[in-house]
């Protein structure tokens, strides 16, 4: 076990002191990200200059991107000193480092051949004299006859005239996912036009992700749910690397790494299926990290929608101990350390992180919010954002209760004023259609928990009935968890 904070944890906190001091290091809405800067030390020391390659948008030497006809990703070669002369480089593509990213992910993907890609120049870069970096070079990325998946496109530097080539950031791994081009979902839109967004707790052993899919209405055959939550990934503060990290479960991850299985039958329908976060028993949340570590987490996600096919995220602020002490000895230093001011949670960082994700994900992703903690404290405005605008839907968090309006002032046309536990039949099934009733005239969005794999159609007919003048029905098999 882990006694004290190291060296390098204390390094990456410090941008978060900073944060605590009033210097949030966060981006403008049209900066790039940046998540790590090149460390130097190690060059300075040696007195020699070092030559490596760049992603042009992100200092991460993992990047997903995905590929449906021809894209294009942008490179540089930097330089960790100035010289007085030009350094010229070749910038090129190395396969056989795909094993090497196997053996150290544990995964199993196959390369993007090189055949299908194109690097502007021939791949030839020129840093101009006390200058340390080279101009961007474009890499497109072609999809050609390549069957829909994920792959692994090592990008490395194959020379550079008299310098050295730093051994550790002399490869960009860029995850590529191939898919089709694609088509046109069927719409889920239903009369009246109540939207329904259901968690589905997927480690539980008679739930199954698919079931969502499962219930249409009866007539019409529209999907009943418009929305499906793999609930839930975490977040989690790694005391080795005294780096936040998004994490999954067995159950979730079995779910994402099977997409083709579990979610891309849903969205085939024209269900949006998107990933909950939830806290990891530990100090860390989505309602206090700052500066670079929120940044990074909040790209990890980011990786997460891309590599996965996901079409959004939820933020859910449980399960996260924030001050409270724990077990671990490492745990209870660390909180007790001058450091930990910097981790105080407040609605405001957890804005911070919903206002990143936002431009890191666009406008065309789902981002919802379950008012609960800090999330039911967002204020109105963030550094000049006004939070309802990026916020999609948001919900009440105490199942079978009502609560009229938002917290966090969110439109009655996205916002759930009903939480509705389904197996526990939370509210009562007459309640639940005087509910119903109410939102089909006054809102346009409600919540339901714990989709399982028993019968629930007489239950959920008190929701569908009066918003959609229907009942439902199950037009395929109910699965067991797997």
């Amino acid at each position: 076990m882990i006694q004290k904070i190291s060296e390098r944890t204390a390094r990456r906190i410090v941008p978060l002191i900073l944060a605590a001091c009033g210097v949030l290091l966060m981006p403008s809405c049209n900066d790039d990200i940046v998540l790590d800067e090149v460390d130097e030390t190690a060059f300075i020391a040696s007195g020699e200059t070092f030559g490596y390659v760049r992603d042009a948008t992100t200092a991460r030497q993992e990047i997903p991107v995905t590929v449906t006809g021809s894209t294009n990703v942008h490179v540089f070669f930097g330089l960790t000193k100035a010289t007085g002369t030009d350094v010229n480089a070749g910038i090129g593509v190395n396969t056989d480092l795909v094993q090497t990213y196997n053996e150290a992910h544990n995964t199993s993907y196959a390369a993007f051949p090189a055949a299908q890609v194109t690097i502007a120049d021939n791949g030839n870069v020129s840093v101009a004299k006390w200058q340390m970096a080279s101009e961007p070079v474009a890499i497109t990325l072609t999809k050609g006859a390549l069957e829909e998946g994920v792959y692994v496109l090592p990008v490395t530097v194959k020379n550079g005239a008299g310098v050295s080539i730093s051994s550790t950031l002399n490869v960009l791994y860029y995850l590529v996912a191939v898919s089709d081009a694609p088509a046109t979902p069927p719409s889920t839109d239903k009369p009246g036009g109540v939207k329904t967004l259901c968690y589905v707790e997927v480690g539980d052993a008679s739930a199954n992700l698919l079931n969502v899919g499962a219930y249409v209405l009866e007539n019409s055959e529209i999907p009943f749910f418009d929305i499906a939550v793999v609930f839930a990934a975490n977040i989690k503060y790694d005391l080795a690397s005294g780096e936040v990290r998004l994490i999954y479960n067995e159950s979730v991850k079995h779910i994402l790494q099977n997409r083709d299985v579990y979610i891309k039958p849903l969205q085939d329908k024209g269900i949006k299926v998107i990933l909950g976060v939830v806290g990891n028993w530990d100090f860390a949340g989505v309602a206090n990290l700052s500066g670079d570590v929120l940044r990074n987490y909040a790209m990890q996600c980011k990786l997460a929608m891309d590599i996965y096919g996901l079409d959004g995220i939820d933020f859910d602020d449980e399960w996260s101990t924030y001050s409270q002490n724990t077990s671990q000895t490492a745990y209870s230093e660390f909180m007790a350390s001058s450091w930990y001011p910097a981790w105080a949670p407040s609605a405001v960082k957890m804005s911070r992180l919903i206002i990143e994700m936002r431009r890191l994900l666009g406008p065309d992703k789902i981002i919802t919010v379950f008012e609960y903690n800090f999330g039911r404290q967002i204020p109105a405005d963030v550094d000049g954002v006004h939070m309802v605008d990026i916020i999609d839907y948001s919900m009440q968090a105490i199942y079978g209760s009502w609560v009229a309006s938002s917290y966090i002032g969110m439109p009655n046309a996205r916002y759930s004023p009903l939480a509705t536990w389904i197996n526990n039949m939370n509210p009562t099934a007459s309640t639940l259609r005087t509910r119903a009733t109410t939102i089909r005239s006054t809102y346009g969005f409600m919540f339901f928990y714990d989709l399982r794999n028993d019968d629930k159609t007489a239950y959920l007919n008190n929701a569908s009935e009066p918003l959609y003048g229907e009942r439902v029905k199950i037009v395929e098999p109910l699965r067991p968890h797997w």
